[in-house]
């Protein structure tokens, strides 16, 4: 399947541009970007570490696409997006790729997020608050992240698909609302100019164990009688890279599917993503019963300038993918925004976050509430 993924959408980039006109098309470079500072304070209970409960932070991020269309209708250029979030103050990029487009649909090739990040559904959780609910920032200001269900440390559709690695991503047009969407990973987290040949990986990171992963789905929107409906379904498979002195470790498979409806200023919906033993240890006789897997339940309603919502999201993994044990997360938020003026936004979110953590040897329980106050710049 991934052999024949990577082959299609290679084939369908090569036929784009071998049918472009001779004429040099005039590109075109657009610049935007974002912008946001938040100010959080932080209740953290059974931390047993000494930590301050206010905090800023802040980031900047610039998009730069140079496009041009041929004669023949084909469109084609580039995106990067440079951002200012390190706290060294140095620069980074998440997004860096070429892209093709016609009708055909899209090919995408370079550094980005695997296709379920880019297209699945996981609810209304993006207008409201902080722009993002249980995917959003909330996860930057607990005292350790990786006390977290592995899923709930960002990874709420298929499982790797949100770690930024050189990948080949295809939408195809849409058909009576539905689209194809596939991407195929050589090697997850392995981006830029970097060439990773080696089978053999000394990451302890289980999101980074895997190789030659695929993703592909379908993508939904539509309109009835007012009511807008928005779906998707993925799967996404690969292979585990063995660890050092002979660490083998569980292939890559893992699911995701999304639904939201809108009506009246109202949307509803939730999703549901699981990976299984995706990335468990399996050659020193340790067994993980616990399957990883997240499902979200989330609303909004819409009036005016304001924006109101609110989720709740349960995450489970079994804490180390070498000790038997269970971890799981219950996460309740609810946040409300207001339209400032066009590109300017401010927003209110709380969040109550639960870890219970039955990992034999495991890290302790974690509970706490965090309040964010945001300002945001849309330019």
């Amino acid at each position: 399947m991934k052999h024949i993924l990577l082959a299609g959408c290679a084939a369908l980039a090569f036929a784009s541009l071998t049918g472009t006109a001779a004429a040099q098309s005039k590109f075109q470079v657009l610049i935007g970007g974002d912008a946001y500072f938040q100010a959080g304070y932080m209740d953290d209970e059974n931390t047993g570490e000494n930590l301050r409960d206010t905090e800023f932070s802040n980031r900047f991020r610039l998009n730069v696409i140079p496009s041009a269309k041929a004669d023949n209708g084909l469109e084609y250029g580039g995106r990067i997006r440079i951002r200012a979030t390190n706290s060294n103050r140095s620069l980074d990029y998440d997004r860096a790729y070429i892209f093709v487009q016609g009708g055909f649909g899209q090919v995408r090739l370079g550094t980005q997020e695997g296709a379920s990040s880019e297209w699945g559904i996981i609810g209304p959780v993006g207008d409201w608050g902080t722009f993002g609910g249980p995917d959003g920032f909330w996860m930057d200001f607990v005292a350790d992240i990786n006390d977290l269900p592995v899923q709930a440390q960002g990874d709420l559709r298929t499982y790797t698909s949100q770690t930024r690695s050189s990948s080949v991503l295809y939408q195809s047009p849409t058909f009576a609302g539905l689209s194809l969407a596939a991407s195929f990973t050589p090697v997850v987290g392995n981006n830029g100019a970097s060439v990773a040949r080696t089978e053999i990986t000394g990451d302890s990171d289980r999101t980074l164990n895997f190789k030659n992963v695929y993703e592909v789905g379908l993508v939904y929107s539509g309109e009835f009688s007012g009511a807008t409906v928005e779906g998707s379904a993925f799967y996404s498979g690969g292979e585990a890279r063995d660890g050092a002195v002979g660490v083998g470790f569980e292939d890559l498979s893992s699911v995701q599917a999304g639904l939201q409806v809108g009506y009246a200023g109202f949307k509803v919906g939730g999703s549901y993503s699981w990976a299984g033993d995706s990335g468990y240890e399996k050659s020193l006789g340790v067994v993980s019963t616990e399957d990883t897997y997240t499902w979200i339940a989330a609303a909004q309603y819409q009036f005016g300038a304001f924006t109101v919502g609110g989720s709740y999201t349960y995450s489970q993994d079994p804490g180390s993918t070498f000790i038997t044990g269970k971890r799981d997360l219950d996460l309740w938020q609810a946040g409300l925004t207001y339209l400032v003026s066009p590109g300017l936004t401010v927003g209110l979110e709380y969040t109550h976050y639960d870890v219970d953590n039955k990992e034999i040897g495991g890290t302790p329980d974690r509970d706490g509430n965090i309040v964010i106050l945001q300002t945001w710049l849309t330019f």
